[in-house]
């Protein structure tokens, strides 16, 4: 440490101390190959079964945050399918910046309690064996030509148009009510607007005459939680509205930038909706629909429980 401020050696024997102390396998200044080129990431997080939990840049404390790094990180993640990246530049772990890769290129900026909450999670199926380190380079070599090409294009094309960036200015809307697990009510345009989530079906509470189902009023009261008294942000596919004159979007919470959508098919509170054409994050929501059953979450407790 020079007058004060930590150097990148500093940074990166904390980190190790910190992880090596939570219980995870620590491996740092470890190779991997994305496109045409070879980067060497400063910390790899492993579970004992050698699944990749985190990618770990770290930075001399002078230098601190930069678009640099942060693009450095998140093509990592990218090119390993590894789901949490982190920033590191001082020793107190609630400094530094965390983001998880939802692939389909989006990356979002997430809180230190949102990746204690989830680090230990097990990996999804078509992540399990893709991030041990002798496994890493092989996987990468045989990649399907449409990952290749995209690789490509992430060399050839600047970082921040590549990837899915939060910067972007957005228009907030008030979150006037929770109608139930899948619907909420907003200020849109000077009238009050119903948005019905793109790619979530959560069970029925009764509303619009449809039959009360198990678990409705569960998954409205976690609808509450989330957004109850928030504002958020909303992305739309083709289509903007349902048969109902509903919104149909992808809601965010402007606090935080948490993906709605997704956290409702994570946490258990809703079922991936295929009932009409295919949506842009399907493949995503799939993933985390499967493990969200695996492990029994929510509704898909009950389902069990009455099998």
């Amino acid at each position: 440490m020079n007058n004060g401020v930590m150097s990148h050696e500093d940074v990166r024997e904390a980190v190790i101390t910190f992880f090596t102390q939570d219980g995870f396998t620590v491996k740092n200044e470890c190779n991997i190959q994305f496109g045409t080129r070879n980067g060497t990431v400063d910390v790899v997080v492993m579970t004992s079964q050698g699944h990749w939990v985190a990618i770990i840049e770290c930075k001399n404390g002078r230098i601190g945050k930069t678009k640099e790094g942060v693009d450095q990180l998140k093509s990592y993640l990218s090119a390993t399918d590894t789901r949490f990246g982190i920033l590191a530049f001082s020793d107190k772990p609630h400094e530094w910046t965390y983001y998880e890769n939802l692939r389909s290129n989006v990356i979002m900026e997430r809180s230190q309690g949102y990746f204690n909450k989830h680090k230990s999670e097990p990996p999804t199926d078509d992540r399990k064996t893709q991030h041990t380190l002798n496994q890493t380079k092989r996987y990468l070599k045989h990649r399907t030509i449409a990952l290749i090409a995209a690789v490509a294009i992430l060399v050839a094309t600047p970082i921040g148009l590549f990837i899915f960036q939060l910067t972007q200015k957005e228009t907030n809307y008030e979150v006037r009510r929770i109608i139930d697990g899948d619907t909420v009510e907003i200020q849109y345009e000077g009238k009050a607007t119903s948005v019905q989530l793109i790619g979530v079906n959560a069970p029925e509470t009764g509303h619009l005459d449809k039959p009360i189902e198990p678990y409705g009023e569960e998954a409205t009261h976690f609808m509450r939680e989330l957004l109850l008294d928030e504002s958020v942000y909303i992305r739309f596919e083709e289509h903007e509205r349902d048969q109902y004159d509903r919104l149909l979007g992808y809601v965010y919470r402007t606090s935080d930038d948490m993906f709605i959508n997704l956290e409702i098919i994570r946490e258990g509170y809703g079922r991936v909706d295929t009932r009409h054409q295919p949506f842009k994050h399907e493949e995503l929501f799939m993933a985390y629909q499967s493990r969200a059953k695996d492990i029994r979450k929510g509704l898909w407790r009950v389902i069990a429980d009455n099998n």
